[in-house]
């Protein structure tokens, strides 16, 4: 049991270092709208390390992000993907 404990915190490590080095070119690039994208989409891989991607590194991004904009911004930013999704039938 606990072998096989430390052979997956071994892995996870390897897996956020990973995803840390190749994270750390991507997210410059990319607006709050479209890493909200890639998290969805990353959060239904098939890949556990994409996955993981989506629980630990890029929330961390986007909160880095949403802390930097005004509340006008982030009003509008809910508005667009809060208030779009929402169904008036629903």
């Amino acid at each position: 049991m606990a072998t096989r404990k430390s052979l997956l915190l071994k892995q996870l490590q390897v897996a956020i270092l990973c995803f840390s080095s190749v994270y750390c070119g991507w997210r410059e690039g990319l607006t709050i709208q479209e890493i909200i994208a890639e998290q969805r989409r990353r959060s239904v891989s098939a890949n556990p390390a994409e996955r993981l991607a989506a629980a630990l590194l890029i929330p961390n991004l986007l909160r880095e992000r949403l802390r930097s904009l005004p509340d006008c911004e982030i009003g509008e930013l809910l508005e667009h993907e809060v208030c779009s999704n929402l169904s008036v039938l629903a």
